[in-house]
């Protein structure tokens, strides 16, 4: 009688174990702490390569940026460009909208700045959130090492008015 209570139970407890186990593995690590990160509304966040990288704490971003290539050094970026996998270099990077990009050689990032459409997926406006498709001749602004791209002209006019608001927390 026993038997037909024990197992079932048995079962759901193993694939509980096993789905947590599961979702441990699938939790972004910080690559400044190597701890896993619990991704809420507010965890602190960077695209690298159109890809998020989560940090426990803004801290961690911050120390992030101060070296990048430093904390990517085992990883292998794809350029957005050729499609090769490449180790993250500075001088084969770009800022865009907040985010890092790696390029696999020194021509692509000149080539993703005279046509950002065809090589990136659509990305956030930093005045207003929302997605858009990035075109050639579309408001943009550069900053710095940073460029910054805007799906309205408003948008644009918005962001020269108060730069440091829109671009809190961005590598530079």
């Amino acid at each position: 009688m026993r038997s037909q209570w024990i197992r079932p139970l048995l079962a759901a407890t193993l694939a509980l174990a096993a789905g947590a186990a599961l979702a441990a593995k699938k939790a972004p690590i910080d690559p400044v702490s190597k701890k896993p990160v619990k991704i809420t509304d507010k965890t602190p966040r960077l695209l690298v390569n159109f890809d998020p990288i989560y940090f426990q704490t803004a801290a961690n971003k911050a120390a992030f940026l101060k070296a990048p290539e430093k904390y990517l050094a085992k990883a292998r970026a794809e350029c957005p460009v050729r499609g090769l996998k490449t180790k993250p270099s500075k001088s084969n990077r770009l800022i865009v909208n907040g985010g890092l990009l790696y390029f696999c050689c020194t021509s692509c990032p000149s080539e993703f700045l005279k046509n950002p459409g065809d090589y990136a997926p659509p990305i956030k406006d930093p005045v207003t959130g929302e997605k858009f498709s990035l075109t050639a001749d579309g408001p943009h602004l550069k900053i710095g090492n940073a460029h910054w791209y805007f799906a309205t002209d408003e948008n644009l006019a918005k962001f020269k008015a108060d730069p440091a608001k829109y671009s809190k927390g961005a590598p530079k």
